[in-house]
């Protein structure tokens, strides 16, 4: 992975924090608002908050791109050895028809059989998670400065 990558999505995980914590301090505000009873304040601190959600949906969309971005490149990177095995299971389709195998893709079994076995997702992280990024905020408190 390059230090570019990694680099790219520490930045956009921070500015994610960020706007979590000022969205957590607008929706506050609002609360401490209406516990206080100053209700005059409301209308500016909804826009504000709302502003403050906008930023924060933005920012879980950076965060977004760097991942499904750092994968993507991974994925780019193994498509020559990908055209070497589609060639390698058509060689092996071959021979294995040569050798009086009537199924439709022999190799397709040896692949699918190898691949349920002897998988692992551990080493493929290399700092970003394989897991899409999220934010609770933006499912739980969506719409609260309402």
């Amino acid at each position: 992975m390059s230090d570019a990558n990694l680099k790219n999505y520490t930045k956009a995980i921070r500015a994610l924090q960020e706007a979590e914590a000022a969205y957590r301090a607008s929706l506050d505000a609002i609360d401490t608002a209406k516990t206080e009873g100053n209700s005059d304040k409301l209308p500016r601190l909804r826009m504000q908050a709302q502003e403050a959600e906008r930023h924060l949906s933005e920012r879980l969309t950076d965060l977004e791109t760097c991942h499904r971005g750092h994968f993507l490149a991974r994925r780019i990177k193994l498509i020559p050895e990908m055209i070497r095995l589609a060639r390698l299971a058509r060689e092996y389709d071959v021979f294995a028809r040569l050798a009086g195998d009537t199924s439709v893709r022999p190799s397709k079994t040896v692949i699918d059989e190898e691949y349920v076995k002897s998988f692992s997702t551990d080493g493929l992280e290399q700092g970003i998670p394989l897991e899409e990024p999220r934010c609770d905020m933006l499912v739980d408190e969506r719409g609260a400065w309402r």
